[in-house]
């Protein structure tokens, strides 16, 4: 059965999606390489509710990704924690980054194809 992401939040450390359809078989929420536990599914009016109560150790500075996924590993549902120092100077630094660099790769594209790659 195919699943669509309906809704997604986080309110009180407790992460809940809304899924289309049944309940995904073999639903698990991973973390850097483990599965979290006390995943509840909840199913109704050809939807399911799927709550995660997000464990203290997985709040730390930096990126923490957790992925919904299914017994085939498909992802469901994605959420993203940014903690920690802000990293909007950063961010913005990498992408000015990777436009100039893009801007260089599209030149020298443009010039190898006016030369015929010669």
């Amino acid at each position: 059965m195919e699943h669509r992401l309906i809704s997604s939040e986080l309110r009180g450390g407790i992460w809940t999606v809304v899924l289309s359809g049944g309940a995904p078989v073999g639903a698990q929420v991973r973390h850097d390489g483990r599965v979290l536990p006390g995943l509840e599914l909840t199913e109704g009016a050809g939807r399911v509710t799927v709550r995660l109560p997000l464990p203290g150790d997985l709040l730390a500075d930096g990126v923490q990704v957790l992925l919904l996924t299914d017994d085939t590993g498909t992802r469901l549902a994605q959420l993203t924690l940014i903690a920690g120092p802000p990293a909007d100077v950063d961010l913005r630094g990498e992408i000015s980054l990777l436009r100039a660099e893009l801007d260089l790769l599209k030149q020298a594209f443009r010039s190898h194809c006016r030369t015929g790659g010669a």
